[in-house]
Formats: C-alpha cells, structure tokens, sequence
C-alpha cells in the first residue's frame, strides 16, 4: 500500500520487503498486536530479556504485571466455580468496604430496537463490607 502522492515515485521492491518484514497478529485473546522480525538480533535484544518490569522510567509495566497475575487468578476461580468468591476475597484488603451497584434509582432516558438508555442513580451510602 503506498499513498496516491508516492504513486510517481518508483520504489524499489527490495525496499518494501525490508520495510514489511513482518505482519500485525492477532493474539488468542483477540487483541492486535504488531512484532517485528528482524533479519538479525539487536545487540540489545539479549540484554532487555534479562531485565524486570518496574527498574525503568515506566513503572507502571510492573502494576500491569501484578493485575495480570490476579485477573488470571479471577479467572480461573470462576471457571472452576461461579458461585465461589474465595479468589476475590484473598484480593482485598481486610478492611474493603464498598457500595451496592444495584441503582436505587432507573429512568429511560432512550429506547431503540438495539440499544436502550437508562439513566442510574445510585445509594453514596457504603454498607457492603468485605
């Protein structure tokens, strides 16, 4: 694919080859991704291997993993039972307190064959405990 003004241009097929070296990928979990397959490895390539989420400027790598893990760990609990709240609780804190997300309020606000819109009011008290 090149743009309409390039269209005078000749480019030489070599260049395109190493410039579309490789293709975007769609992971299992469906979300997009782009790899680049170099010819030969990067001299950094066996250094960033070695290295841990979190010891450089973007710390939030390390959050990302730590999420992961207990998604992961959501995950699993509720295939194994649905009705099984034991891998949530070990994830919150002692004294976790939380409000209700049943609405104590609901208006229609717009009602389509597709799609219908309510707007929710919900209670400010916090009266679910752990």
């Amino acid at each position: 694919m090149l743009p309409a003004s390039l269209g005078g241009f000749a480019i030489a097929p070599i260049a395109l080859d190493l410039a579309f070296d490789s293709l975007p990928q769609f992971s299992s979990q469906g979300e997009f991704r782009f790899r680049p397959h170099y010819r030969s490895q990067r001299p950094l390539d066996a250094l960033l291997l070695k290295t841990q989420p979190g010891f450089d400027d973007f710390t939030t790598e390390k959050y990302h993993d730590q999420i992961a893990i207990t998604l992961a760990e959501w995950r699993e609990g509720l295939l194994e039972s649905p009705l099984d709240f034991a891998t949530f609780a070990k994830s919150l804190a002692d004294d976790c307190s939380c409000a209700s997300l049943r609405p104590t309020e609901s208006r229609l606000v717009r009602s389509g064959p597709v799609v219908e819109v309510r707007k929710n009011k919900f209670s400010p008290q916090i009266d679910l405990a752990r």
